[in-house]
């Protein structure tokens, strides 16, 4: 449990006119098909602070004050200006040529094959999360000395949102001692299929993006819609034949062990690279 979470890192501004950062949620990196991804939740980097992408700090490892390069940046528009969570999702896609591997030092993104991509929820179900939490770091701004704490825990499934898309709903424990929610919002979720340390396998569960302490209830975006925004990175303005044939082949290269069995669930089609899901059709504007 606690080599998958190495994936999990604080979301930072550097406030070049002060010096001083600003730390407002959490982010994850995944890895696929041979490139590597910073992903978070949209609004924690669209928000009050009036930041931009390039005051953007995203630490290779704990220990590393150095920040990834950056080749692109993707954010999503909806197609019902009503139902807007299912894009409250922003990837930071790294600069392959320039990243620096032996940074990471035992902090590695998260090996995405989409096999390990949780599909189905039942109610009742414990999914393990890592992130942010501002109430028990430390922040010595006047010596520029921070400590960024990580808590763990668990949420346990209670249904779908009914009326937004990709968005499911789940309750965490919580109790005297546990922080605010703050600083949650972008942390990965995984289903582990067992406590034990040495038997558990991990599928990642989904993305958390806003929720109360005093309520216990979290929203979160499932692993799936993660899962194909992170493929129309490979796939976008193919017609389907040719974005089929080509997830196939990087599905052979990097994953041989899936091999021909691998399908994407759902349908890839053109330019806006539209997905068939279980709740219907809908668009992901690129």
């Amino acid at each position: 449990m606690e080599q998958v979470f190495r994936c999990v890192r604080p979301v930072i501004f550097q406030d070049e006119a002060s010096g001083l950062p600003a730390i407002p949620g959490t982010g994850f990196f995944v890895k696929l098909f041979g490139e590597i991804f910073f992903i978070t939740a949209r609004h924690v980097v669209d928000n009050d602070y009036d930041f931009n992408d390039e005051q953007l700090v995203i630490q290779y490892s704990a220990t590393s004050n150095r920040g990834v390069p950056i080749a692109e940046v993707h954010r999503f528009r909806s197609t019902d200006e009503n139902d807007t969570d299912h894009v409250d999702i922003v990837i930071y896609k790294t600069d392959r040529a320039r990243l620096e591997m032996h940074l990471f030092v035992g902090s590695p993104p998260y090996d995405f094959s989409g096999k390990d991509c949780l599909r189905n929820y039942s109610r009742g179900m414990r999914l393990s999360f890592s992130g942010l939490s501002p109430d028990i770091g430390e922040y010595d701004y006047e010596n520029r000395d921070y400590r960024i704490a990580l808590s763990c825990g668990d949420l346990s499934y209670l249904e779908p949102e009914s009326l937004l898309r990709s968005i499911h709903i789940g309750r965490v424990d919580v109790n005297s001692s546990f922080p605010d929610f703050d600083g949650l919002s972008g942390s990965p979720l995984f289903y582990f299929s067992s406590s034990s340390e040495r038997s558990a396998s991990s599928q990642f569960a989904g993305m958390l993006l806003r929720g109360t302490r005093s309520s216990g209830i979290m929203l979160f975006m499932e692993a799936q819609c993660v899962f194909n925004y992170l493929l129309a990175f490979f796939l976008r303005e193919l017609p389907e034949p040719v974005a089929r044939k080509k997830l196939e082949d990087l599905v052979k290269w990097y994953h041989p062990d899936i091999g021909y069995e691998y399908r994407p669930r759902g349908t890839i089609s053109a330019s806006n690279f539209s997905i068939r899901v279980l709740d219907g059709e809908y668009q992901r504007l690129l």
